[in-house]
């Protein structure tokens, strides 16, 4: 893979990370991977082009993060907010279970949210009783409000009843991942938007809905006068932290080129 070779491309996954370098073991979002033999990178660009991860953590945002139940037999309006973070799906469900139900404890209201890992949708229940008969969920438009996000369209806004299930898949991906190789450090091409040097760091753009990734942005190559044989890696999500996907497989595609 060297020489006379105008461009090459190098794929590495997670499956393949080496876990004798460490005691403990590489989760798929902090790995280090043995390359098959040399790759020769010297006096060449080296850039990210593409990758796929099974993608099972949602972000939650500051802008994004409330559901509103409101039971017109009582009446009473419930408004919950999602603390901001990184979620499964089933762990979404289960911190709004627990925050409707503090909410809704004064009116003796009951509800059960849950999460099919089967067809990827959030159903919202409510336990009927002498006072509280049927629900909605409100400000569904609303900038705030993640119903939407978790697969609910503005039907639940106007139909009660005892369960709502969303009407499509819930959908909380980060609109951005980066991912970190310590050997990609040295003679970075450019800086971001932010005009600070990123020295070993690839941001790459979540398809919405999708376990694919696109790069679009030709800023972020690598200049190599040296041969690498192994890489260690690190996924993040938006907000820096290490990237919770809950041991789904990594793979990620480079391209080596001449200058």
């Amino acid at each position: 893979m060297a020489g006379s070779v105008d461009a090459q491309y190098v794929i590495v996954s997670s499956d393949d990370r080496d876990y004798t370098k460490d005691t403990v073991g590489y989760t798929t979002s902090d790995f280090r991977v043995k390359l098959p033999r040399v790759v020769d990178t010297r006096r060449k660009k080296i850039k990210v082009v593409d990758m796929i991860m099974n993608n099972g953590q949602y972000s939650v945002e500051t802008t994004r993060r409330k559901i509103v139940a409101y039971i017109p037999s009582i009446p009473a309006t419930y408004t919950v907010s999602l603390a901001v973070g990184a979620y499964n799906a089933t762990e979404i469900a289960s911190d709004l279970q627990d925050k409707l139900n503090t909410a809704g404890s004064g009116d003796s209201a009951v509800f059960t949210v849950s999460y099919s890992s089967k067809t990827y949708k959030m159903t919202i229940s409510l336990e009927v009783s002498a006072v509280a008969t049927a629900f909605q969920l409100k400000s569904l438009s609303s900038s705030d409000n993640i119903g939407r996000k978790l697969g609910f369209d503005y039907a639940s806004e106007t139909s009660s009843a005892t369960s709502h299930t969303g009407n499509s898949m819930v959908q909380l991906y980060d609109l951005f991942n980066t991912i970190a190789i310590q050997q990609f450090k040295q003679n970075i091409v450019t800086t971001d938007s932010t005009n600070i040097p990123k020295t070993y760091m690839f941001r790459v753009i979540s398809r919405s809905g999708e376990s694919a990734f696109k790069f679009d942005d030709d800023r972020y190559e690598f200049i190599f006068e040296k041969d690498i044989d192994w890489l260690d890696i690190k996924l993040y999500d938006q907000s820096g932290a290490l990237l919770r996907n809950n041991g789904g497989k990594v793979v990620i595609t480079l391209l080596i080129t001449p200058l």
